[in-house]
């Protein structure tokens, strides 16, 4: 999620989930869950406090062992 302030740089928000390879569980995901629980609930208090554009995104990236997945969730649905 990209957002200016006054004269500050451009900043970004990034959710991550990293799991180390011999921490993964071969077939189920739930981390795949709970980093999609998360980007929502950043969505949820962006919201809350006040961001009405809906052109926000909100990137995420999951490492699970040496398999990385990057997503990117958005309100236009």
């Amino acid at each position: 999620m990209d957002f200016d302030h006054g004269a500050m740089s451009t900043e970004c928000l990034l959710i991550a989930e990293l799991k180390a390879p011999h921490k993964v569980n071969t077939g189920s995901r739930p981390d795949f869950i709970k980093i999609a629980h998360q980007m929502k609930s950043s969505f949820d208090k962006k919201i809350h406090d006040g961001v009405d554009n809906d052109d926000i995104s909100m990137p995420g990236l999951l490492v699970e062992g040496f398999r990385c997945t990057f997503f990117v969730m958005d309100l236009k649905y």
